[in-house]
């Protein structure tokens, strides 16, 4: 039975991200820590997504370990990219000006009432998310959770904002709220009227 080659391409790739690495031209482990904020993982989520222990995963993201390639390509699949993407992305001290629009059209779907924003620009410090709900939620369910900070501003309708230190927050339209993710949080429509709402997402 004759084996399978990998093709060219794919051979370097790992080979091209290595290079650049070893000569510093790259900061690996602050994209491999952007593509996990950008997927809102918490180091430990991703832990347990790859098996890779938590501490080995902080010291990659802090360029104190380099892995190895198989162990690369389990963190990118964990974290949806690839070799590709990774090698697109651009570091901080090389960001130029940038801008992306998205149009209604071009919204990606993250659920039945989610659209990610701006999907198409890589290394944001920010994941913009519209969101929208068309029937009344009951109260309780489960608490999303994300590390980092948390922007709500309210388009449309009326929202009732629940996290676990405070009370119960009502949110009319042009309202705004700014709260720490990793508390957990749930966010209800209180009303049969349809409710939008933006969220900024600010990962750790």
């Amino acid at each position: 039975m004759a084996g399978t080659c990998l093709s060219r391409p794919v051979l370097e790739q790992p080979a091209r991200l290595q290079q650049q690495q070893a000569a510093g031209s790259i900061d690996l482990g602050a994209r491999i820590a952007r593509l996990r904020g950008q997927q809102g993982l918490s180091l430990q989520q991703l832990a347990i997504r790859t098996g890779i222990g938590q501490q080995t995963l902080r010291k990659i993201e802090q360029g104190r370990q380099s892995p190895r390639i198989a162990l690369l390509q389990q963190i990118l699949a964990a974290v949806g990219s690839d070799f590709d993407r990774l090698l697109a992305m651009e570091d901080p001290h090389d960001r130029r000006s940038r801008r992306s629009i998205t149009r209604v059209q071009q919204r990606r779907a993250l659920g039945q009432n989610q659209q990610l924003l701006n999907a198409d620009l890589l290394s944001k410090k920010m994941l913009p998310i519209y969101n929208r709900l068309s029937d009344v939620s009951r109260p309780g369910g489960v608490f999303e959770k994300y590390p980092g900070e948390v922007f709500v501003m309210v388009l449309r309708g009326q929202l009732r904002l629940r996290l676990p230190d405070y009370q119960t927050l009502s949110l009319n339209r042009g309202d705004s709220v700014y709260f720490d993710g990793n508390q957990g949080y749930r966010i209800d429509n209180p009303d049969s009227v349809v409710a939008e709402w933006l969220t900024l997402i600010a990962a750790d």
